[in-house]
């Protein structure tokens, strides 16, 4: 018997789609990514990027997704079919998982961030029966609190730690199943 390759559905809101990446995005979130007030504004995207780290974030997203790890899905723009950004959950024990996201700066303040995740947060509830989502932010990025806000999560802490490849100030938030 072969290897049994699991697919991630694809979700779709009415300007996005949200599917899996392939390595022919590599290109694309290497541009993406590249922008340093994205690095400034997400944990665990470095400045600068690695050349190459694209295609090899890409494939240890598959990879990890198969393990049931994480899921990452693409996030596309229906009007242009570009890749726009990146919604994922990392799978924690517990039915919980933490989401994160990015998105090009070119994208900022137009509710995409809002309209995807809202896409990933049904699917966790629904599709992977997760009980809690958690969420955090750095601090000097309080429009990600926003976004968190509006998916529902609740706010429930802030300290001084790590977060990726940064030590600063974070903020926790939270959202249950049966909330």
């Amino acid at each position: 018997m072969g290897l049994e390759m699991k697919l991630q559905r694809v979700l779709e809101t009415e300007r996005l789609y949200l599917r899996s990446f392939c390595e022919e995005d590599a290109d694309r979130v290497q541009s993406i990514v590249g922008d340093k007030r994205i690095s400034d504004m997400v944990s665990n995207i470095p400045h600068p990027y690695p050349e190459g780290g694209a295609l090899s974030w890409i494939r240890i997203s598959l990879e990890n997704f198969q393990q049931g790890k994480n899921v990452v899905y693409a996030v596309i723009a229906k009007d242009t079919n570009l890749v726009i950004g990146a919604m994922s959950f990392k799978l924690l024990p517990d039915s919980e998982a933490e989401i994160g996201y990015w998105l090009g700066v070119d994208y900022w303040g137009k509710g995409y961030c809002t309209e995807a995740a809202k896409a990933l947060i049904a699917y966790g509830l629904n599709d992977l029966k997760l009980k809690r989502i958690m969420g955090r932010h750095l601090t000097v990025n309080p429009n990600s609190g926003n976004v968190l806000t509006k998916l529902g999560m609740k706010h429930f802490d802030s300290h001084e730690g790590e977060c990726g490849d940064k030590f600063a100030n974070i903020e926790f938030y939270e959202l249950f199943a049966n909330a």
